[in-house]
């Protein structure tokens, strides 16, 4: 055992050296500490104390001081049997202590003279109190986790559910809840601290945004894991000891699940549907029907052993997709305001009147541009607008010389009116676009735990998710479509940690962790935009970017209709940020007498 620790240990060590600090590491697992004494109260230096995990049989060790006292940290959270064992005295066993996550909790014993085959056994679980730090925080447990119903499945939601918590936002527009696993979000106060202010960590590997940039902002969680595959989420609101610093706000400790020494797989599904939805207020307020909408979700755990006692691993995987149906009224110009629709290729404005009479029943004129004068004198853009005069058009036509060859090129990219009975409308809405919300992600997980002996244990941990969002904001396809289109969230969690007892009052643990978030967020279909001569435009590209593409348009007039009623089209911004957590953590705990110095 030896000889594998050595190959072990050399190889994390030189890992760490090339590590670049940067983030911070928080420890996620349990302490147990007490005292041994006899029946008279005296303490018995020299004690066995072992903790075995009732699921997994995982052992733990450690000894009293002469003091009496005994410290066992880096335990996973969870439920165990505790045993003291001194010579000439009976064996004490206490069933059923529960660890949590980031937290210390005492287990004093008291031994009867008597021989170790005696044993004498309390079957009560103890009370959870903790009473060696004040960095206890609130769990929230796995029973509750599995068993209140969520909406998105996102575990972070619980947070308001805690003293001294508030979710300051979970909702938005078009779909956009803030509870689900897609939702990276920023927005709880912990301890009253301020938002963005707070540190995430998932199996004491930092996993938040530190800076705010472009579509981040700090305090920002970059993942939130299958809700089935998490044991506890411990929120941390005041008083936590000095390992968790680097926040003003809270700290959200977020452990996986590890595979037990029994076979054990989970599945489920959730589905949310247009058909089992009322409509909304203000849709019937307008008599708007009731808008379809497809949710589907599913998750799946499995683990086991693949050495009993030694050997565990766990999987996890969620998956989701979302369709949100979504509709816009706009305004496009119709086909007889197009060039093309009389055979001189102007635009006819004398047609309005018998087109859309009941808008324009005097006709629409249309004036020459650059030929306003004021009837009191002066310049006409201090004038009275009733005191104005305009030289109209002949035969309110625009000639087909005078219309601008980039406003004739876009027009290809503005579709006609596809509502029959307002396809003439000048100003009115003509046109119905589809905005649909499109979600999808997946979350793949995996934990491996070895036990190589009771002083030596290791786990490594992965999660990979990547996911895609289309919101259309105009409700147009192709080039011209605007909005979140084809968004992309993308992230790595890797740990490899090692917990080495050299000493009954020496203990190390030697962690390296990273975590990236990357996330594109362009507002077009870039790889559609054509380039900007083909709407006959001739521009000199910004020394910033190397894409030469079409701008982005957005044409506005008096009415409020515009071209596309005031909507943008294209979209040529293309963001693409990337946040980096790299982890080193080496700790050493030393226990001398009554004192432990971490």
């Amino acid at each position: 055992m030896r000889k594998a620790l050595y190959r072990v240990l050399p190889f994390c060590l030189l890992f760490m050296v090339f590590v670049v600090l940067e983030g911070n590491s928080q420890e996620f697992r349990a302490t147990l500490t007490g005292e041994v004494s006899d029946s008279t109260g005296a303490l018995v230096p020299g004690a066995t104390v072992t903790v075995t995990n009732i699921d997994s049989g995982t052992v733990y060790k450690g000894k009293t001081t002469g003091r009496g006292v005994y410290y066992i940290n880096y335990i996973l959270p969870g439920n165990y049997d505790v045993v003291a064992e001194a010579k000439g005295f009976k064996t004490a066993k206490q069933d059923r202590v529960t660890l949590l996550t980031a937290q210390t909790f005492n287990q004093n014993f008291a031994l009867s003279i008597g021989s170790a085959g005696e044993t004498v056994e309390v079957t009560g679980a103890p009370p959870q109190l903790e009473t060696s730090t004040a960095s206890g925080g609130t769990v929230i447990g796995s029973r509750e986790l599995e068993n209140v119903p969520l909406n998105g499945g996102q575990a972070y939601a619980l947070i308001g559910t805690t003293p001294g918590s508030q979710v300051a936002s979970q909702a938005g527009p078009g779909g956009n809840s803030g509870t689900r696993g897609w939702d990276v979000s920023n927005s709880y106060t912990l301890g009253g601290g301020i938002v963005g202010n707070n540190q995430f960590t998932l199996n004491g590997a930092n996993i938040t945004s530190q800076f705010g940039y472009d579509n981040h902002s700090p305090g920002e969680w970059t993942v939130s894991p299958n809700i089935d595959s998490i044991q506890e989420v411990n929120v941390m609101t005041t008083s936590y000891d000095a390992r968790f610093g680097r926040t003003s706000g809270g700290t959200v400790n977020v452990v996986s699940k590890s595979g037990s020494d029994k076979y054990h797989a989970t599945a489920r599904y959730a589905y949310e549907g247009g058909l089992f939805s009322a409509d909304t207020y203000t849709n019937n307020l307008a008599g708007v029907p009731r808008q379809g909408q497809t949710q589907n979700q599913f998750w799946i755990t499995a683990g086991g052993p693949i050495i009993r006692n030694k050997l565990f691993i766990f999987f996890g995987f969620e998956g989701y997709r979302q369709s949100i149906a979504g509709t816009t009224l706009e305004n496009v110009a119709p086909a007889f305001l197009r060039p093309g629709y009389t055979p001189d290729g102007g635009v006819n404005f004398g047609l309005v009147g018998a087109m859309d009479p009941q808008e324009f029943p005097n006709g629409l004129a249309i004036f020459e541009p650059g030929t306003a004068t004021c009837l009191d004198g002066g310049p006409a853009t201090a004038c009275n607008s009733n005191r104005v005069a305009q030289t109209q058009f002949p035969n309110n036509t625009i000639p087909a010389a005078d219309i601008n060859a980039t406003s004739v090129a876009l027009l290809k990219y503005l579709p006609l009116p596809n509502i029959a009975a307002a396809a003439n409308l000048v100003k009115g809405a003509n046109f119905l676009g589809h905005t649909p919300d499109l979600y999808n992600y997946n979350q793949p997980q995996v934990r491996v735990d070895y036990n190589l002996s009771d002083r030596t244990k290791l786990y490594s941990y992965f999660l990979y998710w990547k996911g895609t969002e289309f919101r259309s904001n105009n409700g147009l396809s192709g080039a011209a479509e605007n909005g979140n289109i084809n968004w992309t969230h993308q992230n790595w969690v890797a740990t490899q940690d090692v917990t080495h007892v050299f000493s009954n009052t020496l203990t190390g643990d030697f962690k390296v962790a990273f975590d990236r978030f990357f996330e594109s967020s362009p507002n077009g279909d870039i790889a559609a935009l054509p380039a900007p001569s083909s709407i006959n435009l001739s521009m000199p590209l910004p020394t910033t970017t190397n894409l030469s593409v079409v701008p982005e348009f957005r044409v506005s007039d008096g009415w409020g209709t515009g071209f596309l009623s005031n909507n943008t089209f294209f979209g040529n911004n293309l963001n693409a940020d990337v946040t980096n957590n790299f982890t080193l953590n080496v700790d050493f705990t030393k226990t001398k007498g009554s004192h432990t110095l971490e």
